[in-house]
């Protein structure tokens, strides 16, 4: 019922978490269909030797990740817009859309670029242990959630 909905919503966000609502049934999480999108991508660019694991990383906690950290795939596009968001479809829509027939997200993942990107990760944590680190991930997380609350909570909305 909206008065438990409502009840729950309040509760989660009084112990800092940011709940969303869902208004249909599908497979999985709306945050995992969106990883899944994601990663399947990114081991297809690893499994085609597009780009290195190493340097895939690299794109979303240089790039991608710090922007999407605080600010969704609309805020950003529309940011990316002198015109807003509509001039934003209007402009790249088409090109987006050709891109999208091209992704190979349903590719099974190829035993050897799973091999190469276990390689990497395993060489990185071997340089810096806190890599694979879950409480190290989990503090970060919670200094970002920190951090975020008290710095951009005027651009993030």
């Amino acid at each position: 019922s909206p008065g438990v909905l409502e009840l729950c919503i309040a509760t989660l966000r009084e112990i800092g978490q940011e709940p969303i609502v869902v208004h249909g049934e599908l497979p999985g999480f709306v945050g995992n269909r969106l990883q899944a999108a994601l990663v399947c991508e990114a081991v297809s660019l690893v499994a085609r030797g597009v780009v290195s694991p190493e340097d895939l990383d690299k794109c979303m906690t240089a790039g991608l990740g710090r922007r999407w950290a605080f600010m969704g795939p609309f805020q950003t596009m529309a940011l990316n817009s002198l015109e807003g968001f509509k001039d934003y479809v209007y402009k790249y829509g088409p090109a987006y859309t050709a891109l999208a027939t091209s992704l190979r997200l349903a590719d099974e993942w190829p035993d050897e670029a799973v091999d190469l990107i276990d390689s990497y990760l395993r060489h990185a944590a071997t340089e810096n242990p806190a890599f694979l680190d879950r409480l190290s991930r989990d503090t970060v997380l919670a200094r970002l959630t920190d951090f975020l609350a008290r710095n951009v909570s005027s651009v993030a909305g």
